[in-house]
């Protein structure tokens, strides 16, 4: 029995409970910034696993140690500006609210994010960047008698719970600001000219600067009661090091005060442990990492030119590889027939991506001397490697496979790249291409001239790729393996499983661009979307373009994404004020969004059968004005995963529809057709050759996609019609059914139906065609794969999608109609 004492204590719990609760709701909802920077900060804590007392910690030691100067004043305004960005309806993209971003509004800490972002200009090691910001906040706390050198700091107690929060905010800086391609201003050009490599400072005051006796560069960065003369013995040659062989660097630092010239310190670089300085900004297309010695015999002229034309020989290749509809897998993409031709007027890769990467018309030169890129293989292959049949499902594929282990499987069928390493091994110096063992031919170990060769060509490919669905620039990452992963699965996807996978190029593509992870789609029904829509990493994001169904949607071009800066995420209506809306994001550096299911509405159909026209009835189509409003849900699914649920709203309906499945049935093919015999009146007035049923929107969208087996890894099964049972004679209605659409005034209601009707036979009619040859046409459509099996006492589904005439006028239709894909051979 609880005691008085007890009971009381138990109220006051629950009163406690109670505040704690409305406490973190109303901060939740607040809109003062001082409230929602605090929970940002505490979020960004609890993911880095930091507590508040190392960050207070280390503040107090930075605050106000440095100011930046005018050019880093106006960086740090531009890190601020935080625009909403509204790249597709019902999705944003909002300023990250991560500590590198966070720091810039405040004038004694700014400093740190304008000099981390300066100095990964010149320098990709945030080990080296956050070295130095440690030291310069280690020295303000020590007299200059203490700490004469660097070393002196390293071990100190103080200096190691300082760093480890000054790491967390450096890497913070790269992955939100300079990641996300916030620069800083770029050295002056007569300041890059002394040494192309960067070991310049910048300075707030008068800076000047002299090299071997000549003043090269003055100039006013701020109070002028400020002043630096920097003297420089010699400058810096354009290509190699900077050192000379018997070159010692030692430095001098000067302070002149009231006219009194005082020491404060000198020394030596330590020459053999110097970075290797490399930038940390994004960078341009086709800029590959160089992570070894400039003297390292891979980046000799001749090696590098045949590197660049073998990879532009395979991206030639990979463009004209011919693409036809899918029959046997569910996801986005198209069926691949490599080596072959294509047959007009079909279409190929280049067809499908947004536009064709630069790296084709690039003027190299012809130093490739294969004359083959592609070679079919069939079982197995003598090269001490096994290839998978050409029919293998690459859903099969395991991501985990060894990265050697997939580039050797690669080589079989590229025997252009088998040249490319023939040329390459007398070079290298390794035992494997030393030996003239035959079993080590193809063993590309790390050092290996051959395998750097082999990357490089990998890298320059996954740029192509890139470049082909519409990045503009890529990441300055410099672990390059899960980039060479995603090119490795997009070749044998198509060497292997004949395939062009939405999934696996947007997600390389991604990698290449955002400097993310990789990872390869394997659908589990269970646990996972459907298809890929956007991913986020960082302060960036990319977002499929096919996600915008208000727009007309077609196969060409339609490997296209879009790029963003900002976290994804959705506008909510609050519930304390109405008719406000609050942004739900993604709080999660990396995440994967993926489009999610469509909602089953099979009960709604049992229990309300719709009537069906009888045949001979005289039909008057209508036009269709209704109203349709759509939304987007965000929904965490997994750690790193989420998923978009595409909500729309009709009179009488609400229901969450699959918008990957619109373009997944343009890519198995719409056809569209013109008759020459229609009269005026005869588009919207006909007899019914057979029973029809007729649906306004509102009453598609209710019944549309109620096919058994539709939540199957293909969504493929028999049909499941939603036909009334002529329960008096005991017989079901067996014959072909159509299904008409009424007259849509909008591409969101078309494309909303073609995802309802991703299995069906279906056509589309633009008003080409009278409604009789309509009927007739219909039943002429090429049956899906979820339909070619049916014994002859089931039923077609054959649907129809009307839409006004006016929609084929708009820009994108006045150009030309849809380019019919081939269907592939053996098809029914």
């Amino acid at each position: 029995m609880a005691t008085p004492n007890s009971s009381s204590t138990d109220i006051t719990l629950a009163k406690s409970g109670l505040d704690f609760t409305s406490a973190l709701l109303n901060a939740s909802n607040s809109s003062n910034p001082l409230v929602n920077g605090a929970i940002e900060v505490g979020q960004w804590l609890g993911r880095e696993k930091l507590n508040r007392f190392e960050l207070a910690d280390c503040f107090s030691k930075a605050k106000g140690l440095a100011f930046p100067n005018d050019a880093g004043q106006q960086f740090c305004e531009k890190v601020k500006e935080g625009t909403i960005q509204n790249p597709l309806p019902h999705l944003f993209l909002v300023q990250s609210g991560t500590l590198g971003r966070m720091i810039v509004r405040d004038p004694w800490l700014c400093w740190i994010v304008s000099t981390s972002a300066s100095l990964f200009q010149f320098h990709y090691e945030t080990s080296f960047i956050s070295n130095a910001l440690c030291s310069f906040i280690m020295r303000k706390q020590h007299s200059r008698e203490d700490l004469r050198h660097d070393f002196d700091l390293k071990y100190r107690p103080d200096r190691v719970q300082v760093k480890s929060v000054v790491d967390k905010i450096v890497s913070s800086v790269w992955l939100n600001v300079v990641n996300a391609g916030q620069r800083t201003i770029s050295l002056p050009d007569e300041l890059q000219s002394i040494c192309p490599r960067g070991h310049l400072p910048t300075q707030h005051g008068r800076l000047r600067v002299v090299v071997s006796g000549k003043t090269v560069f003055e100039k006013n960065l701020g109070p002028l009661e400020r002043e630096v003369e920097m003297r420089v013995a010699r400058f810096c040659p354009s290509e190699g090091s900077c050192l000379e062989d018997d070159a010692v660097l030692a430095y001098k630092i000067l302070e002149d005060l009231s006219g009194q010239i005082k020491h404060l310190e000198s020394g030596t670089y330590d020459q053999t442990s110097e970075l290797r300085p490399t930038s940390g900004i994004r960078q341009q297309l086709y800029h590959i990492p160089k992570p070894h010695p400039n003297e390292s015999r891979v980046y000799k002229p001749s090696i590098q030119l045949l590197i660049k034309c073998t990879a532009q020989r395979m991206m030639r290749w990979l463009l004209q590889v011919p693409v036809v509809t899918q029959i046997d897998f569910a996801t986005f993409g198209f069926q691949a027939i490599p080596g072959q031709s294509v047959k007009q007027p079909g279409m190929v890769i280049s067809d499908v991506l947004s536009r064709i990467p630069a790296i084709i018309n690039v003027m190299w030169g012809d130093a490739a001397k294969s004359t083959v890129v592609y070679a079919a293989v069939e079982d197995e292959v003598d090269n001490n490697t096994t290839s998978q049949s050409a029919d293998v499902s690459m859903d099969d594929f395991d991501p985990g496979l060894e990265k050697d282990r997939a580039l050797e499987e690669l080589l079989p069928y590229f025997p252009i790249l088998q040249d490319l390493l023939s040329e390459i091994k007398p070079s290298c110096l390794c035992p494997q291409c030393q030996s003239q063992e035959e079993h080590m031919e193809n063993l590309l170990q790390p050092g290996c001239l051959r395998r750097i060769a082999y990357k490089e060509v990998m890298l320059l490919i996954a740029h192509a790729i890139a470049d082909g669905l519409g990045c503009e620039d890529v990441s300055a990452i410099r672990d390059t393996d899960e980039i060479i992963e995603a090119t490795a699965v997009v070749l044998l996807e198509l060497c292997e499983g004949k395939k062009v996978i939405w999934d696996t190029w947007f997600s390389a593509a991604a990698c290449v661009y955002l400097g993310c992870p990789f990872r390869h789609h394997i659908m589990d029904i269970e646990s996972s979307g459907t298809t890929y829509a956007a991913i986020q990493y960082g302060n960036l994001s990319v977002i499929a373009s096919w996600l915008d169904l208000t727009k007309e949607l077609n196969t060409k071009q339609s490997f296209a994404l879009i790029t963003g800066k900002g976290t994804i995420g959705v506008a909510r209506s609050r519930d304390d004020v109405q008719g406000t809306m609050q942004f739900q994001g993604i709080e999660e550096t990396f995440a994967i969004i993926q489009t999610e299911h469509t909602e089953d509405t099979s009960s709604y159909i049992n229990h309300f059968p719709k009537e069906e026209l009888a045949q001979g009835s005289t039909l008057v189509l209508p036009e269709d004005h209704s109203s349709v409003n759509c939304d987007l849900l965000l929904v965490p699914a997994a750690e790193n995963a989420y998923r978009f649920l595409f909500r729309v709203r009709s009179e009488n309906h609400s229901r969450v529809v699959d918008p990957s499945d619109a373009i997944i049935r343009l890519a198995r093919t719409v056809p569209s057709y013109d008759c020459k015999h229609k009269k005026p009146g005869d588009l919207r007035r006909s007899k019914l050759q057979q029973a029809t049923f007729i649906y306004s929107f509102d009453e598609a969208l209710g019944r549309w996609a109620n096919i058994e087996g539709f939540y199957g890894l293909n969504k493929v099964g028999p049909p499941m019609l939603n036909v009334n049972v002529d329960r008096a004679m005991g017989e079901e209605y067996t014959k072909d059914v159509i299904h008409l659409s009424h007259v849509l005034d909008s591409f969101l209601k078309v494309n909303i139906l073609l995802a309802l009707g991703v299995n069906d036979a279906l056509l589309l009619n633009d008003g080409s065609s009278c409604l009789s040859c309509v009927q007739a046409q219909a039943k002429s459509v090429t049956l899906p794969a979820s339909q070619q099996d049916l014994g002859d006492d089931d039923q077609v589904t054959r649907t129809v999608i009307n839409l006004d005439p006016a929609l084929i006028l708009t820009p994108a239709r006045a150009s030309g109609k849809r380019k019919a894909i081939d269907a592939p051979s053996g098809a029914q």
